[in-house]
């Protein structure tokens, strides 16, 4: 079977989820590897490290982009990201990773 062409949502077990889920997964994905701790001391806090549009977020979680902003509206009323213009942060990364049924060595 051959990926997903670059901008195409991934098939399979991602869209068993349900959209607030495969959101918080493609924000953790991206935190993962992209992620820069923010300097508040408490080292839970990390910026998304890369600026993107909601509708670009829509697109690499496979959703519709109103849905897309249901979902991060919903993950942000969670306490678990904060938003403004093109930037995120995800406010507790391991809590982020419970959410979005992530396993994964953590280094926040």
């Amino acid at each position: 079977m051959r990926p997903p062409a670059l901008g195409q949502p991934a098939t399979g077990d991602f869209q068993a989820y349900d959209s607030l889920t495969r959101l918080a997964r493609v924000l953790a994905e991206l935190s993962q590897a992209y992620a820069q701790p923010v300097p508040d001391g408490d080292g839970r806090r990390c910026d998304l490290g890369v600026t993107l549009t909601q509708k670009e977020l829509a697109s690499l979680a496979g959703l519709k982009l109103n849905t897309a902003e249901k979902s991060l509206a919903a993950l942000t009323a969670q306490g678990l990201v904060e938003r403004s213009y093109r930037t995120i942060t995800i406010c507790d990364v391991p809590k982020l990773l419970e959410f979005a049924k992530v396993v994964a060595d953590n280094p926040y």
